[in-house]
């Protein structure tokens, strides 16, 4: 029952623990920060190098050696010092030359467009200036401009550009060149027997050193920024398959901002990933710097990467996000669905009482959609990619010929058939193909409200909110849901919104109850659930599956007064879907479900469960070990409770029935070696949970259907008599003890059928001859603690079987 449970929340997406992808998933990894460590580094040399050189050349050669230095080395001294000057300049003022450039072309381009503007308004006449005296005119403003303000700044201007010039492109190279040329040639003149001089050439020797040194880094650092960061950048994205026209801009603003962080400290860009830098995006006052956040963080998501523990520890960061949704006239329709996106990642984890207006922001979600379709035609308008860091020609120069000579990059090209594939991969998550993009806002809304709803206080506020509640429940009534569920589009959000439905009405308490008596009481409703059962096609499965969950929990309710015939049409469309074999159509998920909500209903049921004992047989050949594991414990749960509450022929299960499941006990294989992957995991837990149900089914049956002489006579048929059984009993203890619930589930089984075969006195010495009672016990030791956790917890409906009875119980049963 618990792994039913278990299964049950990875079907629909509520992992407890962190999702991972196939293989570890860690934007901006150790390549990232390595490569800016190796850059900030050399940079630090450089520098550093740089600061001792001219050092070196103004104090201890020009300010001690200036009268002893030949004419050419002392302008080769200048000169580089110069050099070197500029640098110091350049980096103490964070790149000062360039940002003042940088700002000069942005008032220049806002004081021609002021300028326009003004024309436009003018008037001769009483009529406006025609186009073309407007250009011409401009023209005039341009050059008058011009000779007023940047005439006289032209040296200041000319002097800067020079020294930028000079440093950023050819200074490095000219340094180089100069001590090479000095140290080579090493004609510095001789001292003339003047101890004064006597220290002039090893200290110009020093000094060339150290630039060569300096230059030797600055080459290295040359090669190393442009090519490698665009190798890494290029890997990157096709590692993490980002999408070609965001990807490169969102991993080349990260390099540049990591690598800015690491300049003025390098410690900051600890443990720095791709997907922290998003949240801090996110967190910026920029509309652009949001925008790109969301981007990234919603592409990660899709990629099954797990950031909850970057964004939960936030209130005010999930409440900036919760507050997105419901800007409908201020953010972009790309943001919000990005926005909608991260908040569906988290809604499992949020508390609605913990952030207000929150409902009546999700529920902006669930409009109209021709109100959707004006605001997704508005904002295909907009383009919003931008480079955060400015423009990067050199990084994507060098980007672009990668991709052309990378066999990788080739390899990648022809399997997505041209380079824009991945593009519309990425537009698949962002615009749902399905239904035109027009619902993508609606879906995600609906999924928001599906995950929150899997806590009990967030059922409560989302019931009580008297305008969200007829929006959810508006597909169910609708007249039309029947003729509209032909088209995947409508499918989708009818499907979101029973998922919605269905959360709601498990809701424990009053809440719960309300809402079903609600539903029941519609009959538009009901009419539209029965409709969808009777459905066949592949594409309307998923609706159907809804439609029965819903249906169970309706009738697990004997408040809602619905009708046997009701019930009865429902658990025979179960049965008919669960036992088909020979219809392809069928999904696995579907006959799954047709499965479990039947073991649901027919739980503690006599009335229903004589619905289903005409199917007594069919149910049998499914615990065969040929068959499905997951239908093979459905079948078992579903015959188990037959067993309890049905009059059975006891031949029929003596000959039939125990034998497989005596078989089924006996077949389960051990558990796989330590290391196996996660296929293995799951492997062993089904094989765990098969075990478990064909246990319990075993129990029953002992105690309900067959006397001592049968069992027996069925145990020596599958080869378990002479103890066997009760070594195996034992084996399966041994096996299970382990902290786990399925374990103690199993053990207690194990405890009961032993206990309950001593009490009628079968096999009772060879139970003590194998210490069973000892094996037991120390299984009892080991399980203490989960035993006690799942007596706290027992109060829940799935956990009462595990709860008792408690194992000191068996155990002294057993002595």
């Amino acid at each position: 029952m618990v792994g039913s449970v278990r299964r049950e929340r990875r079907r629909k997406g509520e992992e407890s623990g962190p999702r991972k992808m196939g293989t570890s998933f860690r934007p901006g990894g150790f390549s990232f920060t390595g490569y800016v460590y190796l850059l900030t580094y050399l940079l630090m040399a450089i520098t550093g190098l740089g600061y001792l050189a001219l050092t070196w050349s103004t104090v201890v050669l020009l300010g001690g050696f200036v009268t002893s230095l030949q004419r050419k080395d002392f302008w080769c001294l200048t000169v580089i010092s110069m050099l070197q000057a500029a640098r110091i300049f350049n980096d103490l003022g964070d790149q000062l030359v360039t940002k003042f450039f940088n700002l000069l072309i942005a008032f220049n381009r806002r004081a021609v467009s002021v300028a326009r503007e003004w024309l436009a308004f003018q008037t001769i006449d009483g009529k406006p200036i025609p186009r073309k005296k407007i250009g011409n005119w401009l023209r005039i403003l341009i050059v008058i401009y011009v000779v007023v303000v940047y005439i006289p700044l032209l040296p200041l201007l000319a002097g800067c550009y020079i020294v930028v010039f000079l440093y950023g492109y050819g200074g490095p190279i000219v340094c180089i060149g100069l001590a090479l040329w000095r140290i080579v040639q090493r004609d510095y003149g001789s001292n003339d027997g003047d101890d004064t001089k006597a220290n002039l050439t090893p200290a110009l020797d020093l000094f060339y050193c150290l630039i060569l040194c300096q230059g030797v880094l600055y080459m290295t650092w040359l090669w190393s920024h442009p090519p490698g960061g665009a190798f890494i950048i290029v890997t990157s994205r096709q590692d993490y398959n980002l999408p070609r026209k965001w990807g490169y801009i969102w991993l080349v603003d990260y390099l540049f901002d990591t690598r800015a962080k690491c300049w003025q400290d390098p410690a900051s860009i600890q443990g720095s990933t791709m997907s922290r830098y998003a949240v801090d995006l996110i967190d910026s006052e920029s509309w652009d710097d949001n925008l790109s956040g969301l981007r990234m963080l919603a592409t990660f998501i899709r990629q099954e990467a797990d950031v909850r523990s970057l964004l939960l520890p936030s209130r005010a960061r999930i409440q900036k996000l919760i507050n997105t949704l419901g800007w409908r006239a201020s953010a972009s329709r790309e943001m919000r669905e990005a926005a909608g996106c991260i908040v569906a990642h988290l809604a499992s984890d949020i508390h609605l009482a913990q952030f207000p207006g929150a409902i009546r922001c999700i529920s902006t979600l669930l409009q109209d959609e021709a109100t959707l379709t004006y605001w997704w035609n508005c904002d295909q308008k907009q383009d919003h990619t931008h480079l955060r860091t400015g423009s990067r020609s050199t990084m994507h120069t060098w980007i672009n010929i990668l991709e052309k000579i990378m066999p990788k990059a080739r390899e990648q090209e022809v399997n997505r058939q041209g380079d824009d594939d991945d593009d519309r991969q990425h537009k698949k998550h962002v615009v749902d193909v399905k239904g035109g993009g027009c619902n993508e806002l609606i879906l995600q809304g609906l999924t928001i409200l599906e995950r929150l709803a899997s806590d009990q206080h967030n059922c409560m506020d989302i019931c009580r909110n008297p305008s969200l509640l007829p929006r959810i429940m508006a597909p169910l009534c609708s007249n039309t849901l029947i003729q509209g569920a032909k088209t995947s589009a409508w499918a989708d959000v009818v499907n979101g919104s029973f998922k919605v439905l269905y959360r709601l009405i498990r809701c424990p308490g009053w809440t719960g109850k309300c809402l079903r008596r609600d539903i029941a009481t519609s009959e538009q409703g009901i009419s539209n659930l029965e409709s969808i059962l009777d459905q066949s096609n592949e594409a309307g499965q998923e609706l159907q599956m809804r439609a029965m969950e819903i249906l169970t929990e309706l009738a697990l309710d004997s408040s809602t007064n619905l009708t046997m015939e009701t019930k009865e049409n429902l658990m025979k469309k179960q049965l008919e879907i669960f036992l088909d074999e020979e219809s392809a159509a069928i999904s696995k998920d579907l006959k799954a479900t047709a499965g479990r909500t039947l073991t649901f209903l027919i739980t503690n049921s006599k009335v229903n469960c004589s619905v289903v004992k005409d199917y007594f047989g069919h149910l049998t050949e499914l615990l065969d070990a040929k068959n499905n594991t997951t239908y093979r414990m459905i079948a078992a749960q579903v015959l188990e409770n037959i067993c309890a509450h049905c009059d059975l022929d006891k031949e029929c299960v003596k000959d039939t029935l125990l034998p497989q499941i005596l078989t089924g006990i006996q077949s389960n294989k051990r558990e796989p070696p330590e290391g196996a992957d996660d296929q293995g995991d799951d492997e062993k837990t089904e094989t765990k949970e098969l075990q478990e149900n064909f246990l319990s089914l075993t129990l029953v049956i002992y105690d309900n259907l067959i006397s001592i002489d049968d069992f027996d006579d069925a145990i020596q048929k599958n080869g378990l008599g002479n103890g066997e059984f009760v070594v195996k009993l034992k084996t399966i203890v041994e096996e299970n003890c382990k902290e786990t619930v399925i374990s103690l589930r199993i053990v207690k089984l194990c405890g009961q059928i032993a206990a309950t075969m001593m009490m009628r006195s079968q096999y009772t010495e060879h139970f003590k001859n194998q210490g069973f009672a000892e094996s037991l016990s120390k299984a009892k030791k080991i399980m203490s603690n989960l035993e006690s956790c799942v007596l706290f917890a027992g109060t829940e409906l799935r956990l009462k079987k595990i709860a008792t009875p408690l194992l000191s119980e068996i155990e002294k049963e057993l002595n």
